[in-house]
């Protein structure tokens, strides 16, 4: 079947097959016509000879027509094999992206869940000093740092366990996760 492709001139497309690559028979076909013609045009030069410049003109133009469309279906041949290979890369590429973007998210979530969890376990220790300071020095001032600390560390973990419950959520496929992210 001729290839359909709009940057190949119409001419080059018809001896080419729909994946763009070269029709054996019709690169043999034109080889056979400039053969004829240039045999054609030394036979009618020879037996016509005050014609003979106009004859090998005519027959020259030819030839160099017909040799430049067998070029131009190379060349198209080529190029559509060329296309051919690029679009494979470009999708390998775009697998290979998506793969790395997608590692690149879970190492993502994991490293913040770990900077979370260091924020919690930081917030705790903070608490649990802040309130035996305030018990040593009996001071209300550390007294209330204290409930400060605490209240903190408190806020903390409510905050971690919307996180937690939002990412057990979207790991099961929940629907209501959306409205947790939302609300």
């Amino acid at each position: 079947m001729p290839c359909n492709t709009g940057a190949t001139p119409a001419a080059v497309r018809l001896f080419l097959f729909e994946d763009g690559t070269l029709n054996g028979a019709s690169q043999k076909s034109i080889l056979v016509a400039l053969g004829v013609v240039a045999t054609v045009g030394i036979f009618g030069a020879t037996a016509s000879s005050a014609n003979a410049a106009q004859i090998l003109g005519f027959a020259s133009l030819i030839c160099v027509s017909l040799l430049t469309l067998l070029t131009q279906i190379r060349t198209a041949a080529a190029t559509a094999e060329k296309v051919v290979e690029v679009k494979e890369a470009l999708k390998e590429t775009a697998n290979t992206s998506d793969k790395k973007i997608e590692v690149l998210g879970i190492v993502l979530g994991k490293t913040h869940d770990l900077v979370n969890n260091a924020m919690g376990v930081k917030l705790q220790k903070i608490a649990v000093q802040d309130r035996r300071w305030a018990e040593h020095t009996g001071l209300q001032a550390d007294k209330e740092e204290a409930d400060l600390s605490e209240k903190l560390w408190e806020e903390h973990k409510v905050k971690q366990a919307i996180v937690d419950e939002k990412q057990t959520r979207a790991d099961t496929g929940d629907k209501n996760a959306q409205r947790l992210e939302r609300g």
